[in-house]
């Protein structure tokens, strides 16, 4: 079937021979999840990113981050949780450069889903990276104290180069990978250490 288009048929009910107008009504109350559904199947280009809000800047993920780094992505392993009812993935960031948080060469961003043991699972809105990918990070603390991507998608950004042209932090849309926002490198990580030097974040960090 064409992914772009697709027709929902409404199951149909018992006849009521009541009043045409109510009848029609009715009817029409419950076509009405139907037709949302129809409009996504045939606007497949409406993404979470448009449904959201705007993103977050970079100046209010830097407030709201613990860990700020700039890294390659190295291994990615999957595995179920204790009780095995859930995954979790874990993915290893070789660091470059820690711009807030405490120095080191390599951190591990833990979040929900993946695939292990025949079963698989994502969560609407994570991230997905690959190994080798230049990162950008904003990451805060989950409840177990590891560390995860801060503000679901937003808080990651691809450091993307083309030839010619300086790098990119680029952050997309985990559902369709389509662009949301794009800036210079150099610039993201002026607007990053711009926000920690403001007098509020030296407070909040001491």
């Amino acid at each position: 079937m064409d992914d772009s288009f697709a027709c929902v048929v409404a199951p149909r009910g018992p006849r009521v021979p009541a009043d045409r107008s109510a009848s029609k009504d009715a009817t029409i109350a419950a076509m009405r999840p139907f037709a949302i559904v129809f409009v996504l199947l045939l606007y497949p280009e409406i993404s979470t990113a448009q449904a959201l809000p705007r993103p977050l800047s970079i100046r209010e993920l830097t407030a709201t981050a613990d860990t700020i780094a700039v890294g390659r992505v190295g291994a990615i392993e999957s595995e179920r949780t204790p009780g095995g009812l859930d995954l979790a993935t874990r993915i290893r960031l070789d660091v470059e450069q820690v711009l807030k948080g405490a120095p080191a060469a390599a951190l591990t961003i833990v979040q929900s889903g993946g695939e292990a043991g025949g079963i698989a699972g994502t969560v609407a809105g994570a991230p997905t990276f690959r190994s080798g990918e230049h990162v950008l990070v904003f990451l805060s603390r989950r409840p177990d104290g590891a560390l995860r991507v801060a503000h679901l998608a937003q808080g990651k950004f691809t450091i993307e180069t083309d030839a010619g042209t300086a790098p990119r932090a680029v952050r997309r849309a985990p559902d369709t990978a389509s662009v949301i926002d794009a800036l210079p490198l150099a610039d993201a990580l002026a607007l990053v250490r711009s926000a920690l030097a403001a007098p509020g974040e030296q407070q909040r960090r001491e």
